[in-house]
């Protein structure tokens, strides 16, 4: 229809405008900015937590060596393990519970089985084919151009009782030669056992696996920091000392097969050198001298080396790299006149 004025009408549409409502409230910016707040502070509280992980694996902790518990010997390594330690050493335990290189129940035309304690284990700091165990087999190899296995049976905090004991309950029975070393003081240590180490025996739980070990270790050192124990009337550690001797070398008889070689190797720490070993020290070399077994004391072999501090680490009685090759010359300079009579 046209109306009067003769004008035509056009029909608009209401233009649909967006309201404010629409958009976010003031409320819900509110929230959304609160969350943002609460998310960006957990992770600045966590921060540290990573970065404190993250450091103590770069260090080595977090994947550690695991043990087990034993009524005999009290504790030893698990088998079958693999790990990487400070300065990317290699840890290999093999399915005997052996460290080394080669898998000891592989075929070898020799196998020698180490024993004894830290200084025979190396630390997570000695790579296994730096280890002196290692250094006597390439030594033998070069010499004889035979096949030689070297197991070794070293664990941290042995006494002289559990290295007897670890001989007597062994896994393995076809070792053509045993080497114990020992250091004066592991004649006083009695039997040690894992409820006096802070050694783990299963892994640690994640996801702060570093932390969780390195809480475990600081937790220990705490407790011997506050329980200070003090032992009293030292005179009694050379009758303890020659007892537990007397141990060791009825467990190698025990043991004994016609064939077997044994060899017993007193190594120093880097304060008794150059004649200032202890009264226990030469106890201890008077015994194994008068023992019937082969010995090799390495206090005057270092003790004439010009250069004795490249053969510790930093604690002054674990080995270095250095220590290890020369400690592994001098056994297998040993050990040569038995091998040369073997076919």
């Amino acid at each position: 229809m046209t109306p009067a004025n003769g004008l035509h009408t056009v029909s608009v549409k209401p233009i649909r405008m967006i309201a404010l409502s629409e958009n976010k409230s003031p409320v819900q910016a509110s929230r959304l900015t609160r969350l943002f707040f609460w998310m960006l502070l957990l992770m600045l509280l966590a921060a540290p937590f990573f970065v404190t992980e993250l450091y103590l694996r770069s260090i080595g902790l977090g994947n550690p060596t695991l043990y087990y518990g034993n009524t005999s010997f009290r504790y030893a390594l698990r088998p079958n393990q693999k790990h990487v330690g400070q300065r990317g050493a290699a840890i290999t335990i093999d399915s005997k519970g052996l460290r080394g290189v080669k898998e000891w129940t592989a075929p070898a035309e020799a196998k020698i089985l180490f024993i004894g304690a830290s200084i025979t284990w190396g630390g997570t700091f000695i790579d296994d084919k730096d280890l002196y165990s290692n250094v006597v087999c390439e030594d033998l190899e070069r010499k004889f151009n035979r096949a030689f296995t070297c197991g070794n049976g070293g664990v941290n905090a042995y006494g002289v009782y559990n290295m007897a004991e670890r001989i007597r309950y062994k896994n393995v029975a076809d070792e053509s030669a045993i080497v114990v070393t020992i250091v004066s003081y592991h004649a006083t240590r009695g039997l040690a056992d894992l409820d006096s180490l802070p050694y783990l025996t299963v892994p640690p739980p994640g996801p702060f696996k570093a932390m969780w070990e390195a809480a475990t270790l600081s937790s220990w050192k705490l407790l011997h920091f506050f329980r200070y124990i003090k032992y009293e009337d030292a005179a009694n550690n050379l009758r303890v000392a020659e007892r537990s001797l007397d141990n060791l070398f009825a467990a190698l008889r025990e043991t004994d097969r016609p064939e077997r070689k044994v060899l017993i190797v007193l190594a120093p720490i880097r304060e008794e050198l150059n004649g200032n070993e202890t009264d226990l020290t030469k106890q201890v070399r008077a015994i194994l001298e008068g023992s019937g077994h082969d010995f090799l004391d390495l206090h005057q072999p270092i003790s004439a080396y010009p250069h004795q501090d490249d053969f510790f680490y930093a604690n002054q009685s674990h080995l270095e790299i250095a220590g290890h090759r020369f400690v592994g010359d001098r056994i297998s300079e040993k050990l040569e006149s038995f091998f040369s009579q073997r076919p």
